[in-house]
């Protein structure tokens, strides 16, 4: 039988009466923040940067994917950027969106996760629902916040409180996802825990995945990555390899692209960029290693698609000899970024 609690926030959520917090208004906070004010939900944006909420206010967005005219009629009317967490005291769900990066040893870096949790705590109503979407290393909700919130406030996860994580899945710039229509992965603490958070999303979001974990969760969003990362590695490894034997990549991989099952097209580059492939299978990795199981597969990706921008310098720098010149005097145009 599930408590009255929950069936109170799944009553609210579904007459569209809560409201809700995001805090970090990044790449993935803003526009979940934004999709949630068109839902109809009074949302609070909360973000530590002044800056960040002043633009907000001013109707200026600083995401690609958000343009100023999305935000014109939500701003001061479902959408209220703010720095003050204060405003917690006044919500029914937190959605956190802060940044996940590595340290300069390449370790996990939660510190951000930690801070928000640690600030929130004190501003958490019974009943809150909190939701966990940055991406991190399976086993984070579970050490850094259901423990915490519980030995701070003595509270008991699924009946006094609920916790969820549910990954972004974010393509900037992309033009068939967004966060509608992007499957929405979640796990919870606890049965009620899901089904607060799945009653949640499903009530503004085409299609929720529910999981039997956060660990799950968090495990997936690294596996997705972790995929990318590997075959981005191996074919960048293939390219070097095609070149000393004299054979075009580019063709090699146009003819591999036509068998209609049992392969996906990845292609060469100068290594890795954006957040996500570069950091998330290292999280991936570091876990494993706790455990004692290294991921050779992974490490080795990493490092051949870290000696990358080192190899297409030489072959610049091999192509302009070709000709003549010398990379210290040619013009170099570099496209995209």
């Amino acid at each position: 039988m599930k408590e009255v609690g929950i069936l109170q926030l799944i009553e609210k959520i579904t007459k569209g009466t809560v409201k809700v917090a995001v805090i970090g208004l990044g790449y993935v906070g803003l526009p979940m923040a934004v999709e949630m004010a068109r839902a109809g939900y009074d949302v609070y944006g909360v973000d530590s940067d002044p800056a960040k909420v002043a633009k907000l206010l001013q109707g200026q967005s600083y995401i690609i994917d958000i343009s100023d005219a999305a935000l014109k009629g939500l701003i001061g009317q479902q959408l209220y950027p703010v720095t003050d967490i204060k405003v917690l005291e006044h919500v029914d769900i937190v959605v956190i969106c802060v940044p996940t990066p590595l340290t300069a040893g390449h370790q996990p870096d939660t510190s951000y996760i930690e801070t928000a949790i640690d600030q929130a705590i004190p501003h958490l109503c019974r009943q809150t629902l909190l939701i966990l979407e940055s991406t991190t290393y399976p086993g984070t909700t579970e050490e850094l916040i259901r423990p915490v919130i519980e030995q701070r406030r003595g509270w008991t996860v699924g009946k006094d409180f609920y916790v969820c994580f549910s990954p972004e899945r974010v393509d900037p710039g992309s033009v068939h996802f967004n966060i509608r229509n992007t499957p929405k992965v979640i796990g919870g603490c606890t049965p009620d825990c899901l089904a607060a958070g799945a009653s949640f999303y499903g009530s503004f979001l085409e299609q929720i995945v529910p999981v039997s974990s956060t660990t799950v969760a968090e495990a997936a969003k690294l596996f997705e990555n972790t995929f990318r990362s590997v075959n981005i590695g191996m074919v960048n490894e293939l390219t070097a390899a095609c070149e000393k034997m004299g054979i075009n990549i580019w063709e090699v991989l146009d003819a591999a692209a036509t068998k209609p099952f049992g392969y996906m097209p990845f292609y060469p580059g100068p290594g890795i960029g954006g957040h996500c492939i570069p950091v998330d299978p290292l999280y991936l990795s570091w876990k494993s290693e706790q455990h004692g199981l290294p991921l050779e597969f992974v490490d080795l990706a990493d490092r051949m698609n870290r000696r990358m921008p080192l190899y297409i310098a030489d072959r610049i720098e091999t192509m302009l000899a070709q000709e003549g010149k010398a990379i210290n005097k040619a013009n170099i145009i570099l496209a995209g970024g």
